[in-house]
């Protein structure tokens, strides 16, 4: 009898043991945070596409993003392969390789000079194609109120870079940020700086293009603001025009950056002057256009900057058109970061053809403006 209950109470025991078992492996499996596992998902992406681990601060940025609902995982991977083809191109460049990646992603030959057809003699092409490749341009305000650090400005700029061909930049005005823009490969980029090196402390806006596609045939910079204090440091506006170096069309590219406050509820001193001084750089924007499409009546006009207005909320503060000239706008509505097209005028001059209406918003930048492009060609007018 005393052997059997102490079988009995064996057999007992092992059966708790087995539905102790039983509960433990029917338990539901430990869900991980969505950061720890966004935070693997990221650092696969880099691994897969760079070929290298995830930094920690890239790690804590994209998380973050992704966390925050600022950004999708498949954003950040389509951020990590723009920078891969970024990594591609200067490696190239710096290799001294004879081709390059085009902007329709082809390649093709680098160009030394201009284009190769018949010229007459006042050195315009008269055997040109009737239009361009599709080309891309974006306007990127990097953040330096407050500063950020060398690194966040290394990353918003190199990846800007490798997202267009034509670039209006805001808030250039550190030393530091300049270096950084300037330590973009030479034989790749150009860039324009106006008064940007003058000493004073306004807000730089630069102009960078690929030398590839584009050649600067003018330029120059305007006072658009009078330095003001507790409202803005002196403001320049840039304009350079450009050359294609294929098919030879011209066209002006214009970037600025306008006195903040004036249209937002945003708290900010002297608020009542604000807006006589944002339309007061406008008229001088419109009147200063004008003049050049009298000049120029063919070129085509691009224009770019961070107008701290937007072109919904605010549309009565901004022309119909210039020069009997339709402004077409490539942004989405409620953006203060623009990019504005104006067609050329007159036999054989240049139209734009836009490939994407309302424009991009390329996310994944450390500034608190996101990157706006907008992808055309060139086409000559019959």
């Amino acid at each position: 009898m005393i052997m059997v209950l102490a079988q009995k109470n064996r057999l007992n025991g092992r059966i708790a043991e087995i539905h102790e078992i039983m509960e433990q492996r029917s338990a539901p499996i430990p869900i991980l945070p969505a950061d720890v596992t966004n935070r693997y998902e990221i650092s696969i992406l880099f691994k897969k596409h760079l070929s290298r681990s995830a930094r920690s601060n890239e790690l804590d940025h994209y998380a973050t993003a992704v966390n925050e609902n600022r950004m999708t995982l498949r954003q950040v991977e389509s951020v990590i392969l723009a920078s891969a083809e970024y990594n591609s191109l200067h490696s190239t460049a710096q290799s001294g390789g004879s081709t390059s990646s085009s902007e329709n992603g082809k390649d093709e030959k680098n160009s030394s000079n201009g284009n190769t057809g018949n010229s007459n003699n006042d050195g315009k092409s008269t055997d040109l194609p009737d239009r361009t490749a599709i080309f891309r341009i974006m306007t990127q305000n990097v953040k330096a109120l407050p500063l950020m650090s060398a690194e966040k400005v290394r990353h918003d700029i190199e990846l800007t870079a490798s997202q267009a061909g034509i670039i209006g930049w805001q808030e250039i005005g550190p030393d530091y940020y300049k270096k950084i823009l300037e330590s973009l490969p030479q034989d790749v980029w150009q860039t324009f700086w106006g008064n940007g090196h003058a000493g004073d402390k306004q807000f730089d806006c630069p102009i960078s293009w690929k030398r590839e596609l584009w050649k600067k045939v003018d330029g120059g910079s305007w006072e658009l603001h009078p330095p003001h204090a507790k409202i803005s440091l002196r403001r320049y506006y840039n304009w350079v025009v450009l050359k294609n170096r294929r098919t030879g069309a011209e066209l002006l590219i214009t970037n600025k950056h306008y006195v903040a406050g004036a249209w937002n509820d945003t708290p900010k001193p002297f608020k009542e002057l604000r807006p006589a001084m944002w339309r007061e750089g406008m008229k001088k924007e419109v009147s200063w256009l004008e003049e050049f499409m009298k000049k120029h009546p063919e070129i085509p006009i691009v224009l770019l900057g961070d107008y701290n207005a937007n072109h919904s909320r605010d549309r009565k503060e901004f022309p119909e058109a210039i020069g009997g000239r339709k402004l077409n706008f490539q942004v989405p509505e409620r953006s203060i970061d623009l990019i504005i097209l104006i067609n050329g005028k007159g036999k054989g001059a240049w139209h734009w053809e836009v490939e994407n209406r309302d424009g991009q918003t390329m996310p994944g930048r450390h500034s608190d403006h996101q990157g706006r492009r907008s992808a055309q060609r060139l086409v000559r007018a019959k």
